[in-house]
């Protein structure tokens, strides 16, 4: 008898900590996504302004104003990185 109850508390115990090591990871996520997108929108103007003049001058077009075009910008830039990392 005294075997099955050690079973059971030790089988408690690991439900326990894989229930707090769960929404731990779910809060380190929320908390990482946070600042993440504070830090997005602490962009200066004259860096975003460098960014769209460097743009229109490839024939991009730039309306800050719509979702799209900025997820445009980002996806330009980021390709513009990639290519400038495997030319090196």
């Amino acid at each position: 008898m005294d075997t099955a109850l050690e079973i059971i508390k030790w089988a408690l115990l690991i439900l326990l900590a894989g229930f707090i090591g769960q929404f731990g990871k779910s809060f380190s996520l929320r908390v990482i996504h946070y600042f993440q997108d504070k830090t997005k929108k602490k962009i200066s103007p004259s860096a975003e302004a460098a960014q769209r003049a460097d743009l229109t001058g490839k024939g991009v077009a730039i309306d800050p104003d719509h979702k799209t075009e900025k997820k445009m910008l980002k996806a330009q830039i980021k390709l513009d990185k990639k290519k400038e990392k495997t030319t090196k």
